[in-house]
């Protein structure tokens, strides 16, 4: 059975040569993110003994296997023509990782296909579930599709391996249904809702497919297809021990494709930690390092295979709509671990520079849910912190509608699980939307020419390297002394233009201010006002007070989680009609 494919570049997935071989003199290497072979992993989590590589050449004189140790087998091939062939391998002679590298005939371009594939047959009968949920993103999801039509579906034992149940958060998909193929319209109750409705289906129809397995996948990445193939082998010969294991993909920008964004993360004490984000995927060494796995604790949905005797009818996700949903579930289930594979993958937007209001309620909410429910940090001084901090990070950037939203999330936090059960996500989720603050061409802000052309002709990060630097955040003397100008007139007359996610110290004296996304040009005004100043205030002696009375709530949280989790509970939550359509 093949287990990975030796991939080259594709031009509707990733160009970057050197993701995929590297070209040394007479030699084509193959040490690279797509094409290493993972031993140590495979060695720890199957009972996997023995690989093959099995080839296809033209113009090839040598094929040959490294590991980390140097050269462990070479294969000269006599015939110029177009030949065939298979290189057995035990796995107890190979070291950390493994490699191909062919030597070319001189003036002939290589022809070489391969894919390391067992021998032994397998120990599990897998089939997976993708679960892609989707709102208003047609396009994304349209070349998706193709490409899994191509890639995956034109080969048809794979019908029998993977199905794509794709919801509809918008209602609005006018896509046919085929044999692997199906769409169930939905509510729009955000990514938990999306993927815990295709979770439910799949438990559904578990035994008239087959079902094993459940991939949840944000529907606008660009996937490589081998992912499957990769994630479907592994799954195959498992150990024992590691059966209830899930896979995890891997997040690359999309803007820089050789830029890893995300890959083993761990949420502690209420942050996310990342490791591994910024690692240059082109170098040989940091793919080594990509391979270290990390002490990780969930694993993002934008790629997560999860067995289905983990996503049980009783153990679905919270209704936390977006953000940090897949940070709980993780925390909830990571006793099972994760898998991280060299090229099992995606490609997404970072969406560093799209600080939406809307992130201000969810981020604000679910943080205080997933501390109190998992007993993170969740003392009532604790959280009292997180809300000040965050309101006065939205104050000092003149964003007091954020404030009131960042209210609004620690009142509905402290009306208790029984409130969240019986919200009506779809009607939330619109009042955030009205309530925030709406991006729109710097044109439609302004009239003022200079600051139109500066947004416009802003520049964009041309070095990589610069992707994860920091912003300087420290005050200095006079920013302190003057509580960041607030206490002393602002310059007059001036707007200014700062894309999101800049120091605040940069709005020192600043008496409005165009925040905006320098990749969209999108973005909104927002001024300094001393009756914002203090109505933020009292929002935020509000916000403190109720959470002095939280204890109670906090403890019910945890105790009583699972009245969010079950089956029926999302049923009536989805509409129970919707889910037996």
């Amino acid at each position: 059975m093949k287990i990975q494919s030796i991939l080259y570049p594709m031009g509707e997935i990733c160009t970057e040569q050197s993701m995929y071989y590297r070209d040394v003199g007479e030699c084509r290497i193959f040490n690279t993110y797509f094409n290493l072979f993972s031993v140590a992993k495979w060695k720890k989590y199957t009972d996997i003994t023995q690989i093959k590589l099995v080839f296809e050449a033209r113009g090839v004189r040598e094929v040959c296997i490294y590991d980390l140790h140097g050269i462990v087998y070479r294969k000269r091939i006599v015939e110029k023509n177009q030949q065939r062939g298979e290189i057995l391998l035990n796995l107890t002679d190979l070291y950390e990782i493994a490699w191909v590298s062919i030597v070319k005939e001189r003036g002939i371009e290589p022809y070489f296909q391969a894919s390391f594939q067992s021998v032994e047959e397998p120990k599990r009968n897998i089939k997976i579930c993708l679960d892609i949920c989707t709102y208003h993103r047609e396009a994304f999801l349209e070349k998706n599709l193709y490409i899994l039509e191509e890639e995956i579906f034109s080969d048809e034992e794979n019908e029998d391996h993977f199905k794509v149940y794709v919801v509809d958060n918008a209602n609005s998909l006018q896509i046919r249904e085929r044999g692997w193929l199906s769409v169930f319209a939905n509510k729009n109750l955000g990514g938990s809702g999306g993927f815990t409705r295709g979770i439910i289906e799949a438990q559904r129809n578990r035994e008239a497919e087959g079902f094993t397995h459940v991939l949840l996948m944000d529907d606008d990445i660009v996937l490589e297809p081998d992912a499957l193939i990769r994630s479907y082998g592994i799954l195959s010969y498992l150990k024992e021990e590691y059966k209830d294991i899930s896979i995890a993909g891997a997040m690359l920008r999309e803007d820089y494709r050789y830029i890893e964004n995300a890959a083993g993360e761990r949420w502690y004490n209420g942050k996310l930690i990342n490791p591994k984000q910024g690692l240059d995927l082109r170098d040989f060494r940091q793919c080594i390092r990509n391979e270290v796995e990390e002490n990780v604790n969930y694993a993002g949905w934008w790629y997560c295979c999860i067995s289905l005797e983990v996503a049980t009818k009783e153990n679905l996700p919270l209704p936390m709509f977006i953000h940090l949903d897949d940070v709980e579930y993780g925390l909830r289930n990571c006793q099972y671990g994760f898998i991280y594979l060299n090229g099992i993958c995606v490609w997404h937007g970072v969406g560093e520079h799209k600080k939406t209001s809307i992130y201000e309620y969810y981020e604000l909410r679910n943080n205080l849910l997933l501390r109190a429910i998992h007993r993170d940090g969740a003392s009532k001084r604790k959280l009292q912190k997180v809300v000040i901090k965050r309101m006065i990070h939205s104050v000092l950037y003149y964003r007091y509608q954020d404030v009131k939203l960042n209210y609004m999330a620690v009142k509905d936090f402290c009306r208790g699980i029984e409130a969240l059960a019986q919200q009506d996500g779809e009607r939330l989720h619109q009042m955030i939307l009205e309530m925030g603050y709406h991006s729109l061409p710097v044109e439609c802000c302004t009239n003022n020419r200079k600051l139109i052309q500066y947004v416009q002709h802003f520049p964009k990060v041309t070095n990589e390297y610069q992707l994860y630097q920091k912003w300087n955040t420290k005050f200095g003397l006079r920013e302190k002394l003057t509580f960041n100008g607030w206490i002393i007139p602002s310059r007059s007359g001036i707007i200014s233009a700062l894309p999101f996610g800049v120091a605040a110290n940069r709005l020192y004296r600043v008496k409005k201010v165009f925040f905006f996304d320098p990749e969209t040009k999108k973005g909104f005004i927002t001024r300094k006002s001393y009756l914002g100043l203090f109505k933020s205030l009292m929002y935020m002696i509000r916000a403190v007070l109720q959470l002095e009375q939280s204890q109670k709530v906090i403890d019910e949280y945890c105790s009583r989680k699972a009245i969010l989790t079950s089956e029926k509970f999302w049923k009536r939550y989805l509409g129970e009609e919707e889910c037996q359509s």
